[in-house]
This record gives structure tokens, sequence and C-alpha cells, in this order.
């Protein structure tokens, strides 16, 4: 999907963004979604009139799942580099899980449609990037676009943006979210799963003074209102839920997620309770049921054909997470 010249989103959902920036017929990639964005990422090269050939580097805003999806492949296939901030790196290369994070709320319905939009592309588990170039603090890279790499530690320690004057363009990655996959909300707010909420707010620090007409986040439809006024709208969320007690639980390595998962929450009602609005009823507890299921065939079908070794009951895919907490058997209300 063309944004503007030279600036091109890859397929035609938002709910998991990878973009392209031409320069000279040069291509750099912002992010590779999940590894069943590989055929949109062929479709829209091919709208260009360009291939993978024409791709000189892959930029991650951060080492999460979701932004490694076809990394690997392009590297492996293409010989395309991939960029990562350095202590993202090791979780990249899929040395180490990604931290605990801290839990946000949560409907059913826009869970189960992320749920479902990960199961059909192939995002129950990463392919492990097997060499990163890490990217330490901030400069500007010597690739298509000449971005300026600004660090933004907080969803994830090396969680970065990406600023491209040629196209007047940030990449936000999950620093920013327009639409949020866990309650559907649509607004400019922190990225779901972030690991340290207020180190991702005081980072935005870094963003003051600079600008662009094209503000575009790892998850929801671009901002066009100004760099300024989203950054003042994600403050203003952040602000509004630290005045919302939380509940206990965290979502990451070694968090109570729910069954089958080590370290396992014994309650859980507990662990489910916050999947469901205050109007929740049965059909929530079957829906949340029935996506489990198809998430457990889709794991069984991949898994005996040999594709992974990685179950999806592992703590490091936050997708896996998911699966496991809408397929518990006891789901409860909130109060």
């Amino acid at each position: 999907m063309q944004l503007a010249p030279s600036l091109h989103r890859v397929g035609s959902s938002s709910l998991v963004n990878s973009y392209l920036v031409e320069d000279a017929g040069a291509i750099t990639v912002i992010d590779a979604g999940l590894r069943g964005h590989w055929k949109d990422l062929l479709r829209e090269l091919e709208a260009m009139g360009r291939s993978p050939v024409n791709i000189r580097a892959l930029l991650l805003t951060d080492g999460d799942v979701d932004h490694v999806g076809f990394a690997e492949r392009l590297r492996q296939e293409h010989w395309v580099p991939v960029f990562v901030g350095a202590p993202d790196a090791a979780q990249a290369r899929g040395e180490v899980p990604k931290p605990a994070a801290a839990r946000d709320r949560m409907r059913v319905a826009p869970m189960a449609r992320f749920l479902v939009y990960g199961l059909t592309h192939r995002g129950l588990r990463s392919t492990p990037i097997k060499d990163v170039t890490p990217i330490a603090g901030a400069t500007t890279l010597d690739v298509p676009g000449a971005p300026a790499v600004i660090p933004l530690p907080g969803h994830t320690a090396g969680s970065v943006a990406y600023h491209m004057a040629s196209v007047d363009a940030i990449f936000m990655g999950d620093a920013m979210t327009t639409r949020s996959v866990t309650t559907g909300i649509v607004g400019p707010a922190l990225g779901p799963f972030t690991v340290d909420p207020a180190k991702a707010v005081a980072s935005l620090d870094a963003l003051d003074g600079l600008s662009a007409h094209w503000v575009l986040p790892g998850h929801g439809d671009p901002w066009t209102a100004g760099l300024p006024e989203a950054v003042r709208l994600i403050r203003a969320a952040a602000e509004t839920r630290s005045l919302t007690p939380e509940p206990p639980h965290r979502m990451g390595a070694g968090a109570n997620v729910g069954p089958g998962v080590a370290g396992q929450d014994r309650s859980p009602p507990q662990t489910m309770r916050f999947l469901l609005d205050r109007q929740g009823r049965h059909r929530d507890r079957t829906l949340a049921r029935g996506i489990g299921q198809a998430a457990d065939r889709c794991w069984k079908s991949e898994h005996h054909r040999g594709r992974s070794h990685k179950p999806i009951l592992h703590t490091d895919s936050w997708l896996g997470q998911m699966r496991n907490l809408v397929r518990a058997k006891h789901v409860s209300r909130l109060d």
C-alpha cells in the first residue's frame, strides 16, 4: 500500500505494520512483521516494480516476534543486513526471551481478532535471526533513506525509532500504537506488552523538537496530525493508565500466564478475568475456548511438519502467551 511517493506499507491491514522506503531504486525495510507477511512483502515489491534484490537493509524497531517475522528469510536468501538496537540483539537472535512486560487491559473481541490474525500469519513463534548488526545509541545509518536512529527504551531495552527526512516520516515501532491490539482503543498510546512504561514515556523526550508528517506506528494506521501532538497524547494516555490500579499479573518470561507454563498461576479465573469486559457472557467463554483450540491445531500442524522445535507454550512468544490465556477452561467476569 503506497502511503506517499517512496513510502509504502506492507499489506492491507494495519494490525501489524512493516514499511518500505525507496531511495534511488534501493529499498530499506522497517520491521519484518510476522513470518506470514513474506507474501505481502513480495506483492508490495512487485507493485513498486521492484524485487527483494533491491532491498539494501532491514531495520527493526525492537526484537519482538511481531517485528522479526521474515527477517531471517530476507537475510539468508538475499543477504540483507538486519539492524536492531544493541540491547535487543540477543532477543532477535533467539538467545534470550523478552523480559516480563506490564499487563495491559484486554478485551475479548480485539484480542480474538489479533490472535486469529497471528494464527493466519504464522505468528505463534518467530524464526531467530542468526546474524544482526547492533545499533549503539543515536546515529545515522548509511542505508537508503539515511535514517536517524533515536533510542526509545521502554517497550524493550533496545527499542528505537527511525526518522527519515527524505520521506518526512518517523517510524515509531511499539513506542506508539494508534489502535491497541488488546483493547481496540484508537489513538496514540504506548504499544501493548511494554516492559517499562515509565521509561517508555520518559524516552519520548528524545523526540522534542522533531517534526514529521508521517508518524508511523508498529500497530494501527498512520498519524498525520503532527509528532508533537502524538507525543502529547501518548503521555496523556500513560498518565490515565498510571491512575488506574494494576492487577498483580505480569506477562513475559516467568510470568503467571496460565495453564501449561512454568510458574503457572493455580487460579485460572484470576489469570483470565481481565480478558472479559463487564458485560462478559457465555459467548465470550465459548469464543475464548474456540480460539484456543484453533491455536492448538495450528501449532500441532506446524510442529508435526518439523517447522519448529520450540513449542508456543514458551513465554518468550507473547502471541503464545495470549494463546495460553484464551484457551484456559475457566473464564470469569470482571467484578
